[in-house]
């Protein structure tokens, strides 16, 4: 069975992966669903790639870098010219 990717999914995988604030993702999650039924709105999934949209593009490769460099690789980046 194909599991189907999205925001939700995304949030459990971050508290599956140790994110210590599962009490405000629980709230979050009551919020939307009340939301919902207050206003008689349809869900809209952001989509799993929410967060990664969200945040800086060199903030993201700065810290993915540091992992990189963390398993002994050395990391040379420069920016694409789009």
């Amino acid at each position: 069975m194909q599991r189907i990717a999205g925001y939700l999914q995304e949030d459990q995988r971050l508290i599956d992966g140790g994110t210590p604030d599962h009490r405000s993702l629980q709230e979050s999650h009551t919020h939307t669903i009340w939301h919902l039924l207050t206003n008689g709105t349809l869900y809209v999934d952001p989509g799993a790639d929410y967060f990664d949209r969200r945040r800086d593009p060199a903030i993201q490769a700065k810290k993915l870098a540091s992992r990189i460099e963390a398993l002994g690789f050395e990391v040379t980046m420069t920016k694409a010219v789009a």
